[in-house]
């Protein structure tokens, strides 16, 4: 419903959706999400958490939380967050994130892909390598991801668009 207003025109600015408690009750076991330790990352990690799972691990480029995103995760109640590196332009960086994953905590249920590049610029100051960048996190990374979950299916398999696809913006 969501995309027919969007593909229509019907709307006047954002669209939003809300996904009823219980459709999203039922979320177990331990999830992973690239991208998790800021913007969206962060937000879909406290929702999980809201909804029950107690065991998150936070991806991105330099594996670390910043302190504010740090103190804002310790009060996500009883979930046990792990913050882990990983480059989602390298499938081999996801595939060892996975499996990594898989032998700390045995079970994977849901991959979250949120990782993304900024690269602002008018269409024609585009740049080959500023599309290469973005793209590589976010094409590449959804890439990496099947592979690396193609043995193991899990759960859920969430990608994120660029928020900008949403909200648009000149240079976006």
């Amino acid at each position: 419903l969501a995309f027919r207003t969007l593909q229509s025109g019907a709307s006047i600015g954002k669209v939003v959706l809300r996904i009823p408690r219980e459709l999203s009750s039922g979320l177990e076991g331990n999830h992973a999400l690239i991208g998790g330790t800021s913007g969206v990352g962060l937000l879909t990690a406290r929702w999980l958490a809201e909804r029950g799972v107690r065991n998150l691990v936070l991806a991105s480029r330099r594996g670390q939380l910043n302190v504010s995103s740090n103190m804002w995760a310790e009060s996500w109640a009883g979930a046990r967050i792990l913050v882990e590196r990983c480059d989602a332009a390298e499938t081999a960086d996801i595939i060892r994130l996975v499996s990594l994953v898989r032998r700390q905590l045995i079970s994977l249920q849901g991959m979250w892909h949120a990782a993304g590049l900024l690269a602002d610029a008018l269409l024609p100051k585009l740049r080959a390598e500023s599309i290469t960048r973005v793209y590589s996190a976010k094409v590449h990374g959804a890439c990496g991801l099947h592979k690396a979950t193609a043995n193991a299916p899990v759960g859920s398999h969430v990608l994120f668009s660029s928020v900008a696809a949403l909200l648009g913006g000149a240079g976006q």
